[in-house]
C-alpha cells in the first residue's frame, strides 16, 4: 500500500467518532482498525501529527450486573493490564462502575474497546460455567464466580504484560534502527499530561471479592476461559465476533 495513502486512511479512521456522525461501536472499531494497520506498517505517530489536542480522557461504565451501579470486577482486575498494553493510563469510580482512561485519543478508543471486550466474554462464559455440569456441588454460587473471575482477569492481565513486553521489545529494534526514541517520548508525553490533571487518588479494597480464594476449580476454569480470549485480533477480526479463539 502506498505509504501515503496508508497514513491518509489511518488519519481518517481515528477521525471517526461520535460528533462526526458515527455511533459508539463504530467509532471504537475504526479506532482499533487504525492501531492494527499501524502496527503491521510500523506507522509511528510522529508521521499522523497527533497534536497535543488530541490527548484526552474517554470515560466508558462498567456495572457488574443491570440492577447495580457497582464496578464490574472483571474491569476493576484486567484495566491496569489494558492500560499498560495501549500505552494509557487509567482510574475508576467503583461506586458508579464508571473506569477512565487517558492517553491519545486512539490509545483511549481502543484501551475502551479491549475492556469492553474482555468484560462482556467473561460475563458469558462465567454463566456458561455456572450453569454446567462441571461446577463443584455443595460450594456457593458467589464463592465460584469470583474464583473463576480472578483465574480470568489474572490470565488475561498476564497475557496482555506478555504481550505488551514483546510489543515494547520490537518497536525498540525499528528505533534503534531508525536511530530515534518516540516510544520513550510519547510515554514522557502522555505522562506529564496526566500529571497535569492534577489528580488525587484514594486505594480501595476489594472486599467485595472476598470469596475469591474458595474453589480451585472455578480457579482454574476462569484461567482456561482467559486462554481462549482472542486478544491479538479479536478486537478487529469479524470472523470472531465472540474474540473467543476457535
Amino acid at each position: 500500500m502506498n505509504r501515503d495513502k496508508l497514513i491518509l486512511k489511518i488519519k481518517a479512521l481515528i477521525a471517526k467518532t461520535e460528533d462526526a456522525g458515527c455511533t459508539e461501536a463504530e467509532s471504537m472499531l475504526a479506532a482499533a482498525k487504525a492501531g492494527e494497520l499501524m502496527k503491521e506498517y510500523e506507522v509511528e505517530r510522529s508521521e499522523l501529527d497527533i497534536q497535543e489536542d488530541k490527548y484526552g480522557k474517554l470515560k466508558k461504565t462498567f456495572r457488574k450486573s443491570a440492577d447495580t451501579r457497582r464496578l464490574d470486577p472483571v474491569a476493576w482486575l484486567s484495566m491496569m493490564s489494558v492500560a499498560r498494553f495501549t500505552d494509557t493510563r487509567t482510574w475508576c469510580y467503583k461506586r458508579s462502575g464508571e473506569v477512565v482512561f487517558f492517553g491519545a485519543y486512539a490509545d483511549t478508543q481502543i484501551a475502551s474497546f479491549l475492556l469492553e471486550m474482555i468484560c462482556n466474554i467473561a460475563r458469558k462464559e462465567v454463566a456458561a460455567y455456572l450453569a454446567s455440569d462441571d461446577r463443584p456441588r455443595g460450594v456457593h454460587g458467589n464463592t465460584l464466580k469470583a474464583s473463576w473471575i480472578r483465574g480470568y482477569a489474572g490470565r488475561v492481565s498476564r497475557r496482555l504484560d506478555e504481550m505488551k513486553k514483546e510489543q515494547d521489545a520490537d518497536r525498540q529494534q525499528i528505533e534503534q534502527k531508525a536511530g530515534t526514541a518516540l516510544m520513550v517520548i510519547k510515554d514522557q508525553l502522555v505522562e506529564q499530561k496526566f500529571q497535569s490533571l492534577g489528580l488525587t487518588f484514594t486505594t480501595s479494597s476489594d472486599d467485595y471479592y472476598r470469596y475469591s480464594n474458595g474453589s480451585h476449580d472455578a480457579h482454574m476454569k476462569g484461567k482456561a476461559a482467559g486462554d481462549r480470549v482472542n486478544l491479538s485480533s479479536g478486537i478487529t477480526d469479524k470472523s470472531s465476533p465472540s474474540g473467543l479463539l476457535s
